[in-house]
């Protein structure tokens, strides 16, 4: 086996999770190279022992357990209002409260539209052909200076 399988193994070789064959070799390869012994010696002195499990301590007399049980049992039972409930109405809320706002400024936009459309109509229509002046009806503009007296001539 080489280092490198042999180092990847280690943990496991240490926990004991390995399967007979892997254990055997991984054990044969640490007898013949320090470097690997020294890591797992190293890896051991700073992995932690597993937990072992403790066993709860129980009160052999059952007496006090089944009283509760027997009280719980005949006891009438309380009606409460599930925890969702006032969180739907909140969250039903909210919702309406934000399709409002919505509502009232889509109408205002609208309206607002409906305005600018109305003027950009009126800014860029023609007035009626009977208000314009005919073409031969102009004259070149004159501009007579006023007299040195100050009184135009």
């Amino acid at each position: 086996m080489r280092c490198r399988a042999a180092r990847r193994l280690l943990v496991a070789f240490q926990d004991g999770e390995l399967s007979a064959g892997d254990t055997t070799r991984v054990a044969e390869h640490l007898t013949e190279c320090e470097s690997c012994r020294t890591r797992e010696e190293h890896l051991s002195s700073i992995t932690p022992e597993p937990l072992r499990m403790v066993r709860p301590s129980v009160d052999p007399d059952w007496s006090q357990m089944d009283a509760q049980l027997h009280h719980a049992f005949n006891e009438p039972a309380q009606r409460t209002t599930p925890v969702w409930i006032p969180a739907r109405r909140a969250m039903m809320g909210m919702y309406g409260l934000a399709v409002g706002v919505l509502l009232i400024w889509g109408a205002s936009n609208a309206l607002r539209v409906q305005s600018l459309e109305a003027e950009l109509v009126a800014a860029t229509t023609a007035p009626p052909v009977e208000t314009l002046m005919p073409a031969t009806a102009m004259q070149p503009a004159s501009y007579k200076p006023p007299a040195s007296d100050g009184k135009p001539r």
